[in-house]
């Protein structure tokens, strides 16, 4: 009996990652996805970049992801607290858009 509760337990473990993401100037990224890499699971950080996710893979990689930021990958193994994880702005910027209008509005007269 006590071999079943100590398997079932370990079946169900699961591996915690805590951390916060920042900028190169050390400012919160609030918003960036966090996603344990080849799974479903994944976090996004609060308001002052923080971060808590759980999953039942025990050892693998983190990615690191926000809008206008580098990918960054991290290895883990176990539950732990990953600290500072410094994202670096990308250097490939958005190419710009030009919208023009070709006709204008006509004003049309109807039969009554």
């Amino acid at each position: 009996m006590v071999v079943l509760l100590i398997s079932s337990s370990a079946i169900f473990a699961q591996t915690k990652l805590t951390g916060k993401v920042v900028d190169e100037s050390n400012q919160p990224l609030p918003g960036a996805s966090l996603v344990v890499k080849g799974t479903k699971t994944g976090a996004s950080t609060d308001f002052d970049g923080n971060f808590t996710l759980e999953t039942s893979v025990t050892s693998g990689t983190l990615e690191v992801s926000f809008v206008g930021y580098e990918v960054k990958s991290i290895s883990y193994n176990g539950s732990k607290n990953l600290g500072t994880i410094l994202l670096k702005a990308s250097s490939e910027s958005l190419d710009e858009i030009v919208i023009t209008a070709t006709s204008f509005a006509i004003e049309r007269k109807t039969p009554v």
